[in-house]
């Protein structure tokens, strides 16, 4: 259900788990899925987003 709302891959949501609970203990364990989640819209909005308009204003300019 987690997967379909917020289009996060179930392998980045164990995997963001099983690292923050080894890093910092069981209560970072809620925190895992909204921080993956959070890094992954930042690198979309920041990067790939960015990339793509960038793309556009060359393609524009010409």
């Amino acid at each position: 259900m987690q997967a379909d709302a917020t289009s996060l891959p179930l392998v980045l949501s164990l995997l963001s788990t099983v690292a923050l609970s080894i890093l910092f203990g069981l209560s970072a364990v809620l925190l895992a899925t909204p921080l993956a989640l959070f890094l992954l819209v930042a690198v979309d909005l920041l990067y790939v987003g960015g990339a793509a308009k960038s793309a556009e204003d060359l393609v524009n300019a010409r």
